[in-house]
């Protein structure tokens, strides 16, 4: 169970880290087009990276339950 908590602990900085990037970054009142590139490319990978972390966990939980 020390992966799990590494893992939740891994998405919870990196959601910080995103926020501070938008906030560092894109704290304006009028996005150009290139910044909204921008937004979508970070908000992306975020997505794939919690992705991958749940698609992870739910692989261990299966195969926990196989070994049974």
């Amino acid at each position: 169970m020390a992966m799990h908590g590494e893992y939740k602990q891994e998405s919870i900085t990196s959601l910080r880290t995103l926020q501070l990037q938008f906030h560092n970054k894109f704290n304006l009142r009028v996005l150009s087009t290139v910044q909204l590139w921008e937004i979508k490319a970070h908000v992306s990978t975020f997505m794939t990276s919690i992705s991958n972390i749940f698609h992870h966990q739910f692989s261990e939980i299966t195969e926990c339950n196989f070994s049974l």
